[in-house]
């Protein structure tokens, strides 16, 4: 003890524990009396301290601080058999404690080793049920996805019928029902009869182009211009750009199936309701984008989707792709699609 203090802390904290009868405790107070005496070569205070604190591990049966308290009491006998004997005993006691603590290491580290198995164990196990989870949800967005798209195409169908069937009805039927009248009249000369006979095929005709296969595998480019051609008259000339410029090969189907069906119905809004005299259509490429340019210089109109455009908008968006309309009323009417 090199603090000339520690002494008497020592012997106050005895004291605390004595008026306490801190029994427990005072083992230790009593070991650190003796250690203090004996390192001071003063037997006599050193055996009275061993013999109290072997009377207290007796007091407080504690075989662990009687066998440590015997062992202080033995070292004040100056006896060189017996101080050889503790200090192969304190020896043994080292080398028991260093292998315990070198088990309890070992003991550590398996039981360690054990956890981190199981961690990465559990791990494993939520990365499965994961990737297991990410694939169904993705399944089932693409299960959506084809049932949203299966369920725009039958709309598309489904108001391509209706179209028909109202064209049909207004301008084919109409004009039959309205010829049968005069002819039974006799109210129309041989020409006329022909001028409306011919009237009448040129509407059938373009309704039938409205539904007619496209052969997209030929050659498209000479497919779009027929198109064109088609709309293109005395009241209304349909000018085209870039079409000879794009490589259709590289097209796929879908999409020059779409081009020129919305193209078509474009040209029908058009000739139907813009009485313009001049539509221009650009088409280029772009980042591996088509763009297309619609313009006509017709009366131009407030938007409205029950007309042909709302179709045309279904069969951008199933591709993906975007149509953006931009008309007012005596201000032309145009159509910017990417796809």
């Amino acid at each position: 003890m090199q603090d000339p203090d520690a002494y008497t802390y020592l012997k106050k904290s005895l004291k605390i524990r004595q008026k306490l009868k801190d029994y427990s405790q005072l083992y230790p107070s009593y070991k650190s009396h003796f250690n203090y005496y004996y390192s001071k070569k003063n037997i006599d205070s050193a055996k009275k301290y061993s013999d109290l604190a072997y009377n207290i591990s007796k007091l407080i049966n504690s075989p662990s601080y009687q066998i440590d308290a015997i062992k202080l009491k033995l070292k004040t006998d100056n006896n060189n058999n017996i101080n050889e004997f503790l200090k192969l005993t304190d020896s043994l006691e080292k080398v028991r404690n260093i292998n315990k603590n070198q088990y309890s290491l070992l003991k550590y580290n398996v039981n360690k080793s054990l956890l981190e198995t199981e961690k990465q164990k559990n791990q494993k196990t939520i990365y499965k049920f994961s990737l297991i989870f990410t694939i169904i949800l993705i399944v089932l967005i693409l299960y959506l996805l084809n049932i949203r798209h299966k369920k725009q195409k039958l709309e598309q169908i489904y108001q391509t019928e209706t179209n028909i069937s109202k064209r049909i009805h207004d301008e084919v039927a109409n004009d039959i029902y309205k010829y049968m009248i005069v002819l039974n009249e006799n109210k129309l000369d041989k020409q006329l009869q022909l001028d409306t006979i011919e009237d009448i095929y040129y509407k059938t005709r373009d309704i039938s182009k409205e539904i007619n296969v496209i052969n997209e595998k030929s050659n498209f480019k000479d497919e779009l211009k027929d198109l064109f051609s088609s709309y293109s008259n005395n009241q209304c000339k349909v000018v085209s750009n870039g079409i000879s410029d794009i490589d259709w090969n590289k097209i796929n189907k879908h999409k020059k199936i779409t081009i020129y069906r919305v193209l078509q119905e474009l040209l029908t809004n058009t000739k139907k309701h813009s009485q313009a005299n001049l539509v221009v259509i650009k088409i280029n490429t772009n980042r591996k984008k088509l763009e297309l340019q619609y313009t006509d210089n017709g009366i131009g109109t407030n938007l409205n989707f029950k007309n042909g455009l709302k179709n045309t908008e279904n069969r951008i968006n199933t591709l993906k792709g975007t149509i953006t309309f931009d008309t007012k009323p005596n201000n032309g009417f145009k159509a910017q699609i990417i796809i």
